[in-house]
């Protein structure tokens, strides 16, 4: 038949039409895609352990309306052992005579060190569209948001915005993506940056350190470090005998005081044990 047309009333039933027929009359109308204001549009979450939920929404595609008046509950394979996997949720309309509906479910991704998304199948009486796909771990035991990557709106999954009006986000995505990296870049950089001056510095500290070190230790290293266990001794024998140490004085500006005749004039800091006289209230050496 090539030529068609509807719709007629029906005489004694010869004027009977189909559900394409029917179908037919938004072609051309609406373009395919998900309802932008309605409900949430599908929106998937995840929920707890392998379980998701999909949101309210309606969509139009392959002249086929659906939709999903509730939060609509769906569980996914457990995840692989060793390798990961991309899992996707999807509408799928099915066309095939046996079935002749629409359905939400996940296709279930295959596993491999690199896995890919699935593919979508768009021929034979079934197509399919992505809603989110689902990035499985290896050994994860529960689905987290942030393995969830929403389709919606994209141009495998665009809104519709009007009669004849779809709108997709790729381009506003691919933005967001480009900036992310850009500031990720630089953040990287930056850090990397940070951390050659932090080293560069520790080894130039280390390198100066270990400089003043050698020059201590150089030559008979046994005999120098008795030597300065020996000074350390006498001078502790000093502080303990006569409780002083004399030093050059200094003034406010930290110049040296001298005496009328030029000669520099010594303190003495005396050290003792005070202690607390109860009767007098005072503090005695």
């Amino acid at each position: 038949m090539s030529v068609t047309s509807g719709f007629f009333n029906s005489l004694n039933g010869d004027r009977r039409y189909n559900a394409e027929q029917m179908s037919a009359i938004f072609d051309g109308v609406i373009n395919d895609g998900v309802f932008a204001n309605i409900g949430n549009t599908f929106n998937v979450k995840a929920k707890s352990g392998n379980d998701i939920t999909v949101d309210i929404g309606r969509a139009w595609f392959n002249s086929k309306w659906i939709y999903n008046d509730a939060i609509l509950p769906l569980t996914a394979d457990v995840s692989e052992v060793v390798l990961d996997r991309i899992d996707a949720v999807v509408i799928e309309i099915n066309r095939n005579d046996s079935v002749r509906s629409g359905d939400i479910k996940i296709i279930k991704g295959t596993p491999a060190s690199d896995p890919q998304r699935p593919a979508m199948s768009k021929s034979n009486d079934i197509y399919q569209y992505p809603l989110a796909y689902i990035n499985r771990k290896a050994g994860s035991t529960a689905i987290t948001q942030a393995d969830i990557t929403s389709m919606i709106g994209t141009s495998s999954c665009p809104y519709i915005t009007g009669i004849l009006q779809v709108t997709n986000i790729d381009n506003v995505v691919a933005q967001w993506e480009a900036q992310w990296n850009q500031w990720y870049a630089e953040e990287v950089k930056n850090a990397d940056s940070e951390a050659s001056e932090w080293m560069a510095q520790m080894k130039t500290d280390l390198e100066a350190w270990f400089a003043d070190l050698q020059i201590f230790l150089e030559g008979d290293t046994a005999a120098n470090l008795s030597n300065q266990i020996v000074k350390l001794q006498n001078r502790f024998e000093v502080l303990a005998k006569e409780r002083a140490v004399y030093d050059d004085m200094e003034d406010s500006n930290g110049d040296l005081i001298e005496d009328s005749y030029g000669n520099i004039i010594e303190g003495k800091t005396t050290f003792g044990v005070a202690t607390y006289d109860e009767k007098t209230k005072t503090l005695c050496l």
